[in-house]
């Protein structure tokens, strides 16, 4: 359990998933939008999106264009977040 905890840390620390988790609670509140919408949007559970907004999990670049579109923001790899 110790381990599992130390990697989701390690998880939220990233800098991509910092940015995406930003994004996320950013554009959420622009569009006066909640979690729940925005999965059903890109076809996911409510819980995956809770562990993007966190920093926990990362989308797949098919989800990612989807959650991109859904926010209304350009699309970008998440590499591209970062620069």
């Amino acid at each position: 359990p110790e381990y599992k905890e130390h990697l989701v840390k390690q998880r939220q620390q990233h800098p991509i998933n910092r940015e995406l988790s930003d994004l996320i609670k950013k554009r959420l509140n622009e569009l006066e939008r909640n979690q729940t919408w925005l999965a059903e949007q890109i076809g996911v559970t409510k819980s995956a999106v809770s562990l993007y907004a966190q920093g926990k999990s990362r989308p797949n670049k098919t989800i990612l264009e989807r959650l991109y579109s859904a926010l209304e923001v350009p699309y970008k790899t998440l590499d591209d977040l970062l620069k």
